[in-house]
């Protein structure tokens, strides 16, 4: 079975809007856990999302256990066939991705700041809309073709003001 058509099968919502979800406020939080299982880091996140000429622009503030900060700007951009692309200045070229029922699927090269450089992995996430107020992101993320952990994410978001 594809991931694809695993997705597809997902029966809570029937369709994700990801330009709908990420419009407005969200907070955030989660993990990353290596493949033995073991909790490394964790984070919270303050997210803010714009709609500009078709673009999703989402401003992301991260805080980690550790004290670190980190912000990253994504920039969403709808294509054909539910496809969409993705952009920010930790990607290597672009992330490309479709949108099939309640969750969107995203791959793409990610530089990772770890001990002062800068190394790239690759990540396959699958985000699933729960019920318009709340996604889960599962990030698979491996180097050289070998499974490293998952980053698990979830999304809330908060009423407009």
């Amino acid at each position: 079975m594809t991931p694809d058509s695993q997705l597809a099968d997902y029966p809570f919502i029937t369709d994700f809007d990801p330009f709908d979800f990420f419009n407005g406020q969200l907070n955030a939080y989660g993990a990353f856990i290596d493949r033995t299982g073991a909790v490394k880091r964790r984070f919270t996140a303050d997210i803010t999302g714009h709609i500009e000429q078709d673009i999703l622009i989402l401003d992301e503030h991260f805080i980690f256990d550790d004290g670190e900060r980190e912000q990253r700007i994504w920039k969403l951009k709808h294509q054909d066939d539910n496809r969409i692309s993705a952009f920010c200045d930790d990607v290597v070229g672009e992330a490309s991705g479709r949108i099939i029922g309640s969750s969107l699927h995203l791959s793409y090269d990610f530089l990772l700041n770890i001990s002062g450089r800068r190394i790239k992995f690759k990540f396959d996430d699958i985000i699933i809309c729960e019920d318009g107020i709340h996604a889960v992101n599962r990030a698979r993320v491996s180097k050289f073709g070998i499974f490293v952990g998952d980053v698990i994410i979830t999304f809330k978001k908060l009423p407009s003001q």
